[in-house]
């Protein structure tokens, strides 16, 4: 994987953890726009879906040997592609678990999503400190693969009951 590169982001000061973190930040905050414009178009469990899948080729870039570039643009796609997921499924609860129950059920969803944010780099920082740096991207890799699989077992599910 790039691993060089993060070496290099973790132990080569401020300014390159500042360029990075402006990069993913920025193409997150467009991708927001971008994307949230588009849920329209493409539906929204289909924007999901391919920001999902979208995520997961960051994440596989990320982990790539050959090039730091290619490292760095597959962190800058997963910050890009993550951004429309949250509030998009945020707004599929009312359908979901009708409008009566919505409000508690939204407010669960931003619970856990505190939770995930606080453990998930955690977690990261716990297989880091312990092994390598080299693991954050299988890592990362893991993570989207498992969000993709209860993505789709919520919809495999939602298909289940209404059948």
């Amino acid at each position: 994987m790039g691993l060089h590169l993060l070496h290099r982001i973790a132990h080569g000061g401020h300014y390159g953890r500042y360029l990075v973190d402006r990069a993913v930040l920025g193409v997150f905050t467009l991708g927001r726009f971008v994307l949230g414009a588009m849920a329209g178009w493409l539906g929204p469990v289909r924007l999901v879906r391919i920001c999902l899948a979208v995520a997961l080729a960051g994440a596989l870039l990320m982990w790539q040997p050959w090039s730091n570039l290619l490292s760095l643009a597959g962190m800058v796609l997963i910050g890009g592609a993550l951004a429309p997921i949250f509030p998009t499924l945020v707004s599929l609860t009312p359908a979901r678990v009708g409008y009566q129950r919505a409000a508690h059920a939204i407010g669960y969803q931003v619970g856990a999503g505190g939770i995930g944010i606080a453990l998930l780099p955690a977690l990261a920082g716990v297989l880091v400190a312990r092994w390598d740096l080299s693991l954050i991207a299988p890592f990362v890799v893991a993570t989207a693969v498992i969000v993709i699989s209860c993505h789709e077992l919520l919809l495999w599910h939602s298909t289940a009951e209404t059948a």
